[in-house]
Parts: C-alpha cells; structure tokens; sequence
C-alpha cells in the first residue's frame, strides 16, 4: 500500500480533529464537572488536581501575569529556573486574560492532537498502513493517564510530541531516501521536535541524541541493498540532523539559566541529615571510557537525588528505596530489575496498598485498568514479534522504534525509584510499545479472519 508521505494529509486532519475534540471535551468535563461536583476531595480549585504539579506552576504563573501587569513585559519568564515552560505558558494567558486554567485547554487539546497524529505517522511507516498507524497512536491518546496534563498545566504533553516528532524525523530520513523524494520533510520534523525536546525536558536532550543516532544506524540497515546513491543520501542527512542537534545543545547551554519566580531557600526537610545510604562516591573504573563513566556516574546520582527526596516525603510511591550503584558493575547488574520496573511498575500489590493519602490512593486505583492493558499489549508485543521475527517479516523500522524506546526507558528505570513520576516520565516511550502490541494483535486477528474466509468454498460464500 503506498504511504500517504503528506503530513497534512486529509486524513491525519481529520485524527486531528477528532483528538482533539476529545481532548477538550474531556478536559472541560474534567475542570467544569467532574472535579467541582463528583470528586470534591481531589479538586484543588480552578479546575486543577490536588497532589500534582500543575498546582504550582498556576500559582507561579499568576504571580509572574502580576508582574507583568505592574511593570511591564521584561518581568515575564519563558522558563522559569525549576518549573520551566507551563508557568512561562500560562502567564501569558493570564495576563491578557486573567487568571484561568481553562484558557489552556484549546492548547494543550492542540499539543495532544497534533502529538496523535504524529503517532499515526510513525505507526503508519512501521506497519505500512493509515489504519495501522490510527491503531499504534490508541494508547497514547486515550489511556486515562494522559489526562493528569492535558486537562491540567503541565509540560508533559510537549515534551511528547518533541519526542515523536524527532523518532518520525529519524524513520523519515531512511524512508525518503528509499523512495527517492525530499529530505525537507523530515530536517524540519527533526529541528521542531528538538527543540520542544529542548524546551520541555533539556535533561533528557543528550539521550535523545544517543538513542536516535543507534537508531539511524538501525535504519541503515535498511538501504543495505539500495543503491549507493541512496544510502550516501540518507547517511549524509542524517548526519547533518545529528551534528545540527548537537549544535542545539552546545548553543543552549551556554544560554543563561532562566531566573526564579521566587527566591529559592530549599525546602526545610532537606536539612535534614542525609541517610547514611547516601554518603558514598562513585568508583572510576579506568576500562571504560571516561566520557561513558561520566554518564553513568551521572545515573547514579540522579537515583541518589530521587532516593533523598523520597526520604523526605512518606507518601511517595518507591521501589528499592535502599538500592543505589556506585560502580559501573553494580548498575550493570541492575539493569534487569530497572526494566522489570520501567515496563511492568505499580505492581500487582501496590495498587490497593492503604498506606497513601486519599487523592494518590485514587490515582493507584483509576491507573489498574491501565497498567493490567499495558500487560497484556507488552505480552502481545513480545509473541507476536517473535513470531514475526521466525517468519522473517519484521518490519526494520518496527526494530527502530523498539530500540529508541527502549534506550530511553532504561535511563528511567536506573535513575528513577519514585513510581509515580517514573509512570508519568515513562509514558511516550511506553506507548510507542503498546501502539506496537496493538498493531500486531490487530494483525494477527485480520491473518486468522483472512485464513478463515479462504477455507469457506467459494459456493458457500456470500455474494
């Protein structure tokens, strides 16, 4: 079937719409009758969540569309230091309209559309269809998650679609040169997705860039036997994508951090003394390259920061709080308990645990359907690719999405214990192996209907 290799095909906007009217549906319903009127104890006021971010960065805004209307454009923060682009998005509502979280919601349904349609995209590349590509962006779109930011204020919803819009620009550049057309397409996919990637999450920026350039290679494989023409071109723009990408990141970190909202003092429970499980170094390990250690050392820390702070605060979900690596040996043999708790976490016993205040006890429970479907479409994904791969039918680009979620969901799994903001960091990544598991048992339902259809006789079939 010939890809539709438009990205403003009718039909991506048409999923557009359609994403986005649920989108701002829900959204409406969530701050205008659900929160106010069926879960008063979650309602935090002005249509927000009690026990999430979006709380704060609302608070923040306001005072910064304060400042703007006292003294003038230059007090506005684009990212502020510590919260970043929700309060820099929602100040600028509020100033010209007040303070209202409800003036997000044409935005962020947008963001979450636009994010859908993108999905669409890849899954149609990976599995060579429109339809197939509406399938592997189900998850993602319609798992109640995603509810907790584009109802609310939050980064989530662009650091998503930076993600997408950087793998399609990476699936794009081999799938272009194969057919032979322009390479225009997917630089400007790659450029965009950057840079919400940038503005959204900089933290993960760096391993982003591995990963897609592991993946590129992946690709490649693809053009193995085209003709050189094509894979010099491919090659080529590729790497001019990467070496463009890593001028983004040279360039943005010699940016000035953004200034606080407010003076940061800490939070008081951080004086505290620090656990003694806490107070070791990182051992060098002179075989390895010092700029990997210095990556990995970097793991261990991050996991040490998440340990302190779940240390402080009781009702945070965690696993393994005792559990930290200070050798490149110890977080090598780790990494089979991190992909345990990236791709299967809140497990079966934490879901009722009754130990956790009310609004996150909610949470838990509205999150099993959820997590019980994830296990199902992963299992799915694991069968039917196997299957797949004995027949020797699986799709390289597939192999190339799997191996781009899979290089940044394990970074998480290492780094972070804290459950909750692991399901929310882990979502993008996830739902491009549960769209996965959703096509392929999609498929392999159409292959027994196909088989079933061609075993009735021909005088028994109807007309």
């Amino acid at each position: 079937m010939k890809l539709k290799t438009d990205f403003f095909h009718t039909n991506s906007f048409r999923l557009f719409a359609t994403v986005f009217a649920y989108t701002a549906l829900t959204s409406i319903g969530i701050q205008f009758i659900i929160l106010p009127s069926l879960l008063p104890s979650l309602h935090a006021g002005n249509g927000l969540i009690k026990g999430i971010d979006s709380v704060y960065f609302h608070d923040l805004a306001v005072i910064v569309a304060k400042r703007v209307q006292e003294n003038g454009w230059h007090e506005w923060i684009f990212r502020p230091a510590r919260s970043g682009i929700p309060v820099g998005i929602a100040s600028f509502f509020y100033v010209f309209f007040g303070p209202h979280p409800w003036l997000l919601i044409p935005l962020n349904a947008a963001v979450h559309a636009a994010t859908g349609v993108t999905l669409a995209k890849i899954g149609e590349i990976a599995f060579g269809s429109w339809k197939a590509g509406r399938w592997f962006a189900l998850p993602f779109v319609l798992w109640p998650s995603a509810i907790l930011w584009f109802s609310q204020i939050h980064r989530d919803g662009i650091f998503s679609l930076g993600v997408f819009l950087f793998l399609l620009a990476l699936l794009s550049l081999v799938r272009n040169a194969k057919l032979e057309v322009s390479m225009k397409g997917p630089i400007l996919c790659g450029t965009v997705g950057a840079s919400l990637l940038l503005i959204a999450r900089p933290a993960i920026f760096p391993t982003a860039i591995a990963a897609g350039v592991l993946t590129v290679l992946c690709l490649l494989v693809k053009l193995r036997t085209s003709p050189t023409r094509q894979r010099l071109r491919a090659l080529g723009t590729s790497a001019g994508l990467v070496g463009l990408l890593f001028g983004f990141m040279v360039l943005y970190r010699h940016f000035p951090e953004e200034r606080w909202v407010l003076p940061y003092v800490g939070d008081p429970a951080f004086t505290q003394v620090v656990p003694d499980y806490l107070n070791q170094t990182w051992n060098q390990d002179h075989w390895l390259p010092a700029p990997i250690d210095t990556q990995l050392q970097q793991i261990s820390q991050l996991r040490d920061s998440w340990r302190q702070m779940n240390s402080v605060y009781p009702d945070t979900r965690v696993v393994d709080q005792a559990v930290g690596f200070y050798s490149v040996g110890e977080l090598l043999r780790y990494i089979p308990r991190a992909i345990e708790i990236v791709l299967f976490s809140p497990f079966p016993n934490d879901w009722l645990n009754s130990q956790l205040n009310g609004h996150t006890s909610a949470f838990r429970i509205a999150a099993i359907p959820e997590t019980l479907a994830n296990y199902a479409l992963l299992l799915f994904l694991f069968f039917f690719g196997l299957r797949a791969l004995a027949r020797r039918n699986f799709s390289i680009y597939l192999a190339a999405i799997l191996i781009f979620s899979g290089l940044l969901l394990l970074p998480l799994g290492l780094a972070i214990n804290g459950l909750g903001s692991l399901h929310r960091l882990r979502y993008s990544f996830l739902s491009l192996l549960t769209g996965a598991g959703v096509c392929l048992v999609v498929e392999a339902i159409l292959s027994v209907r196909r088989s079933a259809a061609s075993a009735i006789p021909n005088s028994e079939r109807l007309t």
